[in-house]
């Protein structure tokens, strides 16, 4: 891996894009033990860090893989792995709550980019279900 990072390192030389590259390079066995679908105890069992500080590891990588297929500048075949990496990695607990409960429901809530809720009325719909007026 760390010839990687050094290969990334003259890329991003090459193209004078100044991102740091913060790769933790201990981490990338958990990361990858829990996309390949190992339980989450057997993650914890297997770590001396915190649950918590596994979760956030684990998505600030999915925050990162999310904005991988939005890149214009990424060939195609990064962007179709950084989705399958992101189907694959967030999973309870790392994924919200809320996306949980929205699974499967289809639609995006405009302003957070989101699933909706399933439970909640779909915009313009009142709680009777009834069309609502748009507010002047």
């Amino acid at each position: 891996l760390r010839g990687l990072r050094r290969e990334l390192e003259r890329q991003q030389e090459r193209a004078k894009v100044v991102v740091p590259i913060w790769w933790e390079p201990e981490l990338t066995g958990l990361v990858h033990a829990w996309a390949k679908g190992t339980s989450w105890s057997d993650v914890i069992a297997n770590t001396s860090l915190d649950e918590g500080d596994v979760v956030r590891i684990l998505r600030r990588t999915v925050d990162l893989l999310a904005q991988v297929p939005y890149c214009e500048a990424i060939s195609e075949q990064l962007r179709t792995n950084a989705r399958a990496a992101l189907k694959a990695i967030n999973r309870f607990p790392v994924c919200e709550i809320e996306d949980l409960l929205a699974g499967g429901h289809g639609q995006l809530d405009p302003a957070t980019a989101r699933p909706t809720d399933p439970r909640l009325p779909a915009p313009g719909v009142g709680p009777s279900g009834a069309a609502e007026a748009p507010i002047p």
